[in-house]
């Protein structure tokens, strides 16, 4: 799965696909990007500045996994292996996403 950014928002391609996950800037420049980021509740900035924290109840919506048990058993699954390896952060509400493109 890969989170795009957009000028006004981000969104995820590749829904099915739970063996990779980052942000794809699309050619923002970092100071678009960081509007981007300032302004956003489901991508906020990391400690370390070549990551995000993505929040878990975005990507709930964008999978729309309410309806769809192979993509909620997929993010179950891709959440456990993030939290086994320190990307979640402690409450466990959003996860570690690496940016590329920018």
């Amino acid at each position: 799965m890969i989170i795009w950014a957009r000028p006004h928002e981000f969104g995820v391609t590749d829904p099915d696909d739970f063996t990779r996950f980052h942000v794809e800037c699309g050619g923002l420049t970092s100071q678009e990007f960081a509007a981007l980021l300032k302004a956003s509740h489901d991508v906020e900035p990391h400690e370390d500045q070549r990551h995000v924290w993505v929040s878990v109840a975005f990507l709930h919506v964008q999978l729309g996994i309410a309806d769809n048990t192979v993509r909620r058993d997929g993010l179950q699954r891709m959440l456990a292996f993030a939290a086994k390896n320190g990307w979640l952060n402690p409450s466990g509400t959003h996860i570690a996403a690496h940016i590329k493109g920018l």
